[in-house]
């Protein structure tokens, strides 16, 4: 355990901010369920749980600032630099939804700085590198955090209007309202590839990871935000005169990520039943939890803003899914790192794989 502790800052990408993005997007449908106990709980580890990555990220800045640049650079890791993004936001999300706390507004500009650093400059550079693996070799479904963080900017501007805690509301609407409409451009034009990659390219069993699940977190999310703000229309004019066009690309976001969860189920069913690739614990998995809970929190929301409760049940069941799912990355999570993670063939890198 000492050695993983010294060598997590070499080794651990921002991808493993994906921990918190699911943990505390659980603690959020958990609390939907009237498990509050549970969902605080749930929520102090997620809290826990980024504070610890932000030690050991700041300690890889210092130590390793090369391995951070070249990271940044790299197709396969480069987007995961929003997980970072995301996560800061699903905790102010979490803060705001479980309690309610006026807290939420230095968080949200928190998340809008960050998104502003991670984008101008891992996307630039990206776009001059001389180096360009092509869609088959560098584009993968972690290329969606890039939305996810985009679109978390936007979930938590509306519960920040909504509670008063800011005199700005408006400006906070508006921006959100531009940065769900970004997103959803955005996954317009990296799940178009995705699609075309996984569709007319060979995937292999073992390039078909867990982040493929973000194909439906993303959209997920979007319906999340989108419903968020139209909870909220009536205290922006701008916002208000935008209500028909956000209420019908919110339940077409919503309808895509249904339409998602089936071909993920069966690709997961034909990557490790048909071509019985191993089951085991890596960092991605939380790519998988984080989407099924997004999706029954975003369902219940649309639910409520679009007034149509006859699919709630849905959401219920899918938060009860993303807590199963949760528990089960949690145990594999404890497992690997009581197995010493850094012997050849189940090392850190393996497990912590963008």
């Amino acid at each position: 355990m000492l050695r993983l502790i010294q060598e997590a800052p070499r080794h651990l990408p921002a991808s493993s901010f994906a921990i918190v993005m699911a943990t505390g997007i659980v603690a959020v449908a958990v609390d939907q369920l009237g498990l509050e106990s549970l969902a605080k709980a749930v929520f102090v580890l997620a809290v826990l749980a980024y504070v610890v990555l932000w030690m050991i990220f700041a300690l890889r800045l210092l130590r390793f600032p090369d391995l951070i640049r070249e990271g940044a650079q790299r197709y396969d890791r480069g987007p995961g630099f929003f997980a970072i993004v995301a996560a800061t936001g699903v905790i102010g999300t979490g803060a705001a939804s479980i309690f309610g706390t006026p807290a939420a507004f230095p968080i949200w500009a928190a998340t809008l700085v960050l998104w502003f650093a991670v984008t101008y400059t891992i996307l630039p550079g990206l776009m001059v590198s001389k180096n360009k693996p092509g869609i088959g070799n560098g584009f993968t479904g972690s290329w969606l955090l890039i939305v996810v963080g985009t679109e978390a900017v936007a979930v938590l501007g509306a519960p920040i209007a909504k509670d008063g805690s800011t005199t700005n509301a408006t400006v906070v609407l508006f921006t959100s309202l531009c940065f769900w409409l970004v997103g959803g451009m955005l996954y317009l034009w990296l799940i178009t590839l995705i699609f075309y990659r996984s569709v007319f390219l060979p995937l292999s069993a073992g390039e078909l990871s867990p982040a493929y699940w973000i194909n439906m977190g993303a959209v997920s999310i979007a319906t999340l935000a989108g419903a968020s703000l139209l909870q909220v229309s009536d205290l922006s004019p701008q916002l208000h005169a935008f209500v028909p066009f956000v209420a019908a690309g919110t339940l077409a976001f919503w309808a895509t990520a249904t339409w998602w969860i089936p071909i993920l189920i069966v690709l997961g069913y034909w990557r490790h039943v048909r071509m019985h690739y191993p089951l085991r614990y890596a960092q991605t998995l939380w790519s998988t939890v984080f989407p099924l809970g997004m999706y029954a929190v975003a369902t219940r929301s649309i639910a409520r803003a679009i007034e149509t409760p006859f699919i709630v049940p849905i959401a219920d069941v899918f938060a009860w899914l993303a807590l199963g799912a949760w528990a089960a990355s949690a145990l594999a999570l404890g497992w690997w790192l009581t197995h010493d993670p850094l012997k050849p063939g189940a090392g850190i890198v393996a497990a912590t794989e963008s």
